[in-house]
This record gives structure tokens, C-alpha cells and sequence, in this order.
């Protein structure tokens, strides 16, 4: 008798414009999904072969640009950047994580990006300098 190993690990995949942070367990090869997760702060499950808001059952796809943080409650900017964040300087792009900080991440110009909680400490440093360029204009 085999003994029953298992591995759980979470896989990031950009799918239809969304960034999903899937939930997975391999048990002995076989991928066993794990029918929820989360969207920016919000809870999502897969429901009939689809990922729907847990709260309200609405597609994720068609209605995730329409939702504030599920952490903070702020909208997106008008640009598409996280509320909490803003216009960061130097930044390609960003996550604040929304709630999760091991999910945050700040991806430079030059492609060089920082992940987790390394992440947030230069987010808030880039806020602050931000506020600071603003106040002396």
C-alpha cells in the first residue's frame, strides 16, 4: 500500500485580464482543485465551472473592475492602479496584496520586482515619497 502523499501550494495565473490566486492539492499526481479562493480581498468560488463572488454569485470576469478592494474598500484609480496605492514612482506595476501580504508585490521599470512583506515597506515608502514631491509642487 502506497502511503497517501499530498502537497498543497497555491498557483498564480492571469486568466481572461484577471490575476487568480488558485488554491491546489496534488495528491499521488492527481491535481485536486480547491473550489475557493480569493480576488482582490474577496471570496470567489468555482461555481458550475465558473469563478463567481461568494457573496453576491456574480462572474468574476464580468464584474471584478466594478468591486472596491475587498480589504480596504477603495475603488481602483482611474489608471487601473490599486486605491490604496495610487501612482507609484519608478513602479511597473503593483499589488498591495489586498489583505494577504504575502501576496503583495512592486515590479520596477527595469523588470526587477520585490514580493511579500519586503513588498509593502517599499510601497510605503514610495507613498511617502510620492506625498512629499506632491506637497513641495
Amino acid at each position: 500500500m502506497w502511503p497517501i502523499f499530498c502537497v498543497d501550494y497555491r498557483l498564480n495565473r492571469f486568466i481572461d485580464g484577471i490575476y487568480y490566486f488558485i488554491d491546489r492539492r496534488v495528491c499521488r499526481g492527481e491535481v485536486l482543485k480547491i473550489r475557493e479562493s480569493y480576488l482582490r480581498g474577496h471570496k470567489i468560488e468555482m461555481h458550475d465551472g465558473e469563478w463567481v463572488f461568494s457573496d453576491t454569485k456574480e462572474s468574476t470576469v464580468a464584474t471584478w473592475q466594478k468591486r472596491p478592494c475587498g480589504h480596504c474598500g477603495k475603488y481602483n484609480t482611474i489608471e487601473g492602479h490599486d486605491g490604496c496605492l495610487g501612482t507609484l514612482p519608478g513602479v511597473m506595476n503593483a499589488c498591495c496584496g489586498h489583505g494577504q501580504e504575502n501576496e503583495a508585490y512592486v515590479q520596477f521599470l527595469d523588470g526587477f520586482s520585490i514580493h511579500g512583506k519586503d513588498a509593502v515597506t517599499i510601497m510605503q515608502i514610495l507613498k511617502n515619497y510620492s506625498k512629499k514631491s506632491e506637497m513641495r509642487r
